[in-house]
């Protein structure tokens, strides 16, 4: 607009010189003098305040500034007087409040105040200021136009004015008017910031006063929004770093920055926007944190008015310090090869310790100091170095009993129940029933039921809602668990009669076992009780047992040795299902096999299928039966005795899985399978506690008929195939049966085969053949005595011998291959070495077939044998006369035997390589299963437990264990093998070829 309306150069710049000057606010105390009005002020020479003025220097809307010397110390001053029109006495009593509070400011960048006030002078009266000179100064704009500093020592600078302003702040002042004019530098580029003369005191007198009085004017292009749209008792700190946000920009407009690179001027734009924010909120908290943006921007780091990621940062910290970057670096790198080490080297150390520990754990089981071997065991599984599988073979031998308790001791413990839905049961006690929570593993805290009456026995409502209390002195009680009420109910008709037992009914009662052999039950609403079964005058000790029964009925043990079928329904009598000559001393109840478990005091245990359909199995125990339970899907039943000694056996054969002690020489009164299956809750005595079902071993599997074949699955789940049809899935842990099922055939099963991984089944039914259910069309099996079949390992495919010919199917059922090796052949066996390989051994020789990429091929050795396991990339092949001879692959007559295993007269019938600890299991034609060192060829045990040939030889998938099939269909499983089949001071498994 300028350069339109005045073209000559030289008269513009004479006329912005002069807005320039004339923008100059009075309350500058430079020294730049106005000739204009020299000779006229009748100030100049005057004696005010103990001052000498000397020379105007400035004048504005505001009044006069004058530069003066002290009369007595010589020193130069500046003096403002202010206009006429302001003088009050209001605001002489606030000149000198504010000329005490700004004298006591003391900043080196900070024009001093000496003295406010009002002076008197030839009737005039005026406000003055006397304060620091600041002689040949500069103001903002003139210094970052014409000073010689660099852009970071510019930033530094205004960083220091941020800083003064800071100092002012926290001594309760706020400059109020910040603006290029107030802010000088002087020759030595230090910066002073002036005019806090007439600045508010943040904790001045009365905002009204301070309204209708103003003290002060401001300049609207550096006041903040606030203080121009409102009275000026809303100034606040954030109003000054708007001030100073603009005195920022001021220098940025005129280039004073022009040196920043192209992030710092990011940076300084993000600071000048939020300091200058429209909301005083926004902005910066204090001028401080505007300061330390300023030095960020100098130092090239992060400031507070933008965001920066990890990346920007840590960008950023390299580019300002290269060399202390690279030695972090270094220092980083150096430190992780040092841990790396210091890691390798404890590891060392701790297999060293855990390799000695396991060590001495074996010695203290071979001389019987199961204790310490317990403990050195824990202190190698901690320090986690050694294969867990090696440590559980050894720890088999310790035979833990107690696992953990989880109830402290309260008294005698006589019974307990669930409360449905929950992990908590009531427990019956000599010190009365409290609440035991068992998901808490070291001891959880009591919740006493009830404390006055020693307990028989508790039995909970299906509902949860009541607990019912069997007192031993006949007292029965009824408690309802949500509202923490007792109710006792009378019992005068049997003063004197003890309650044995206590069950609940379907209808929220109960039935009583009662101490003379009688049975009463009580309904939910707790009237009178109704006797069921008359007593039996039956001796002291031989009460009634109850137990929860089939659906609407509850069972009754009686001392008479019967077996009672009562209902709920109080109309219809009870009757009796079972008898044995001896007293009933425990009852349980099966739903989902509707087996009934009787204990007798002799020691005999009944299992009785109600239904009729199974027959009664019956054994007998060396003490009498206090506790009984059988498992969730009723496949076990846990047996208490009088001894403490808690057996695990199988419900459908009374085989035992486990025995147990308790951990004391006190009855086991009650037993409980716990949720996960693997642990049982027993009470004897004063203890409640947990019992792991551990199984022996060996132990014999029963098949439901004679076994044909075996085949170990994932997770050590047995497939077994039955001389019937059948195939069962039996957990090789416990011996429980998981499922049994049909083959699908239509005449007679001559043979089958499983694929471990998948399960699909192959089935010769007749002529026939079966591949995963579907009947292969179109091929028919003919009556050869030798049959052999085998999934390839990936299980993509099946080869089949029959007789001398040999087929190969996808496990879709397609026919791929079909193949005759020329002449019948002599017990032959398939060993398939990978997915495209099988060697097909017998007496007449070997055929090695191969459908690989380069088709089906065919080829012969002279190689003869009697059966053949494809095992560590090699073929073992049985000899008649009992050796076992393994070659590597390929297969040739050249090659030879690289191992031998010799030294019994029994033909090798099966064998399995344990690939983990590099031991070989053979089992041979008299029923002996032998244990070879695959790497030396020397026999390390010899099991004797079968009577027949064996079929099967296969480890467990860890390797711990072993299971063997006989020809009788006997199934064995052994683990806890002798010491010296591992070398337990051994840092490695044995290396295999």
């Amino acid at each position: 607009w300028l350069r339109a309306r005045f073209p000559d150069d030289d008269f513009r710049a004479e006329l912005l010189s002069l807005v320039t000057h004339l923008d100059s606010s009075a309350s500058n105390t430079g020294v730049k003098e106005d000739p204009l009005t020299q000779d006229a002020d009748p100030w100049i020479d005057r004696l005010v305040v103990g001052c000498r003025i000397i020379r105007l220097i400035g004048s504005g809307g505001m009044g006069r500034v004058y530069e003066a010397r002290q009369v007595g110390t010589g020193r130069l001053v500046a003096i403002k007087l202010l206009d006429q029109s302001m003088a009050s006495q209001f605001l002489a009593e606030r000149l000198r409040a504010e000329g005490a509070a700004l004298g006591a400011l003391k900043h080196p960048n900070i024009a001093h105040v000496y003295q406010a006030g009002i002076v008197t002078a030839d009737g005039h009266t005026e406000p003055y200021i006397v304060m620091e000179l600041v002689r040949d100064a500069l103001d903002v704009r003139q210094w970052s136009t014409q000073g010689s500093l660099d852009v970071r020592q510019r930033l530094e600078r205004l960083a220091i004015c941020c800083d003064a302003i800071h100092y002012g702040h926290r001594q309760g002042i706020i400059h109020g008017d910040i603006k290029p004019a107030n802010v000088l530098f002087d020759a030595e580029d230090r910066p002073r910031i002036i005019d806090f003369g007439t600045s508010r005191l943040r904790d001045a007198v009365d905002s009204r006063n301070a309204a209708t009085e103003p003290i002060r004017a401001t300049t609207p292009n550096f006041s903040a929004p606030e203080i121009l749209a409102s009275p000026w008792s809303k100034a606040d700190t954030r109003s000054d770093v708007y001030g100073l946000g603009r005195l920022v920009q001021e220098v940025a407009d005129s280039d004073g920055f022009s040196a920043l690179t192209a992030r710092q001027r990011h940076d300084l734009k993000a600071v000048m926007e939020c300091a200058t924010s429209q909301v005083p909120d926004a902005r910066h908290e204090s001028a401080a944190a505007l300061a330390n943006d300023l030095r960020a921007i100098a130092d090239d780091r992060p400031v507070s008015a933008r965001r920066s990621g990890f990346v920007e940062q840590a960008r950023r910290f390299v580019r300002r310090r290269p060399v202390a970057s690279m030695m972090a670096c270094l220092a980083v790198v150096a430190l992780i090869v040092a841990f790396g080490l210091i890691i390798a080297a404890e590891r060392r150390a701790r297999h060293g310790l855990a390799l000695a520990e396991l060590s001495q754990a074996a010695r203290a089981v071979q001389r019987g100091d199961l204790a310490e071997a317990l403990t050195r065991l824990q202190v190698v599984r901690e320090l986690g170095t050694v294969e867990p599988v090696v440590i559980g073979m050894l720890e088999r031998r310790t035979d833990q009993s107690i696992a953990d308790f989880s109830a402290p001791e309260s008294g005698h413990c006589m019974s307990a129940q669930r409360i449905p839905g929950t992990t908590e049961f009531a427990v019956a006690s000599g010190h009365g029933v409290y609440l035991s929570d068992t998901a808490q593993h070291s001891g959880a805290e009591r919740h006493w039921l009830m404390t006055d009456h020693a307990a028989n026995g508790v039995a909970i409502s299906d509902d949860g809602v009541w607990a019912w209390i069997a007192a031993q002195d006949g007292t029965l009680l009824r408690y309802e668990l949500r509202s923490k009420g007792v109710l006792p109910l009378a019992m005068q008709p049997l003063a004197g009669v003890g309650i044995e037992s206590i069950a609940p009914t379907e209808t929220g009662g109960v039935i009583l076992g009662m101490d003379n052999g009688s049975v009463l039950s009580v309904d939910r609403d707790a009237g009178m009780p109704v006797v069921r079964i008359p007593a039996l005058n039956a001796p002291a000790g031989f009460g009634t047992f109850v137990a929860r029964g089939p659906r609407g009925t509850v069972l009754a043990g009686l001392a008479d040795g019967r077996l009672m079928l009562i209902p709920d329904d109080s109309t219809i009598p009870p009757t009796s299902v079972f008898e044995y000559g001896s007293s009933v001393t425990e009852v349980a109840w099966n739903g989902d096999t509707g087996t009934a478990a009787i204990g007798y005091r002799d020691g005999h245990l009944s299992i009785v299928d109600l239904a009729g359909t199974h027959p009664t199995v019956q054994r007998d125990f060396s003490n009498a039966i206090w506790g009984l339970a059988f498992s969730a899907d009723g496949a076990m039943v846990a047996i208490g005795d009088r001894a403490g000694i808690v057996t695990v056996c199988e419900s459908h054969t009374l085989r035992t899985v486990s025995e147990r002690s308790a951990g004391t020489f006190d009855p086991v009164w009650w037993l409980e399978f716990d949720s996960d299956g693997q642990t049982l809750l027993a009470m004897a005595g004063v203890r409640f506690v947990r019992l792991p079902i551990k199984v022996d071993y060996p132990y014999t599997i029963a098949a439901a008929e004679q076994s044909r074949g075996l085949r170990v699955i994932k997770d050590d789940v047995a497939l077994i195939w039955t001389a019937g049809g059948h195939v069962q899935r039996i957990d090789l842990r416990t011996g429980r049966e998981l499922s049994i099922e049909k083959v699908p055939v239509r005449r007679n099963m001559r043979g089958l085969t499983v694929a471990p991984r998948t399960g699909k089944f192959a089935v010769v039914d007749g002529d026939e053949l079966l591949i995963d259910g579907i009947y292969i069309a179109d091929f028919k099996v003919s009556s050869a005595t030798w049959l052999a079949m085998a999934w390839a390992l990936d299980e993509s495919k099946l080869w089949f011998l029959d007789g001398s010919h040999l087929s190969v199917f996808a496990s879709t059922g397609v026919l791929l291959y079909s193949f005759e090796l020329g002449q019948g052949l002599e017990v032959p066996s398939l060993a398939p070495r990978n997915s495209n390989e099988v060697a097909i051994v017998s007496g007449r020789g070997t055929w090695v077939a191969d459908c690989g990429s380069s088709g089906f091929t065919v080829r012969k050795v002279d190689v003869t044998g009697f059966k053949s396991w494809a095992m560590a990339d090699g073929l073992a092949i049985a000899e008649p006369n009992g050796a076992l001879n393994w070659r590597p692959w390929p297969i040739q007559a050249s090659t030879g035997v690289v191992k031998r295993f010799v030294g019994h007269t029994d033909i090798v019938r099966a064998a399995d390589l344990n690939q983990q600890h590099g031991l070989l299991a053979t089992g041979g034609s008299e029923g002996k299963v032998r244990i070879w060192d695959f790497s030396t060829g020397e026999q390390l045990v010899c099991l004797e437990g079968h009577q027949s040939s064996i079929v099967r030889v296969q480890w467990f998938h860890d390797g711990h264990a072993l299971v063997t099939l006989d020809g009788t269909g006997l199934i064995q499983v052994w683990t806890d093998l002798p010491p010296s089949s591992l070398d337990l001071t051994s840092t490695s498994a044995p290396q295999l070829p």
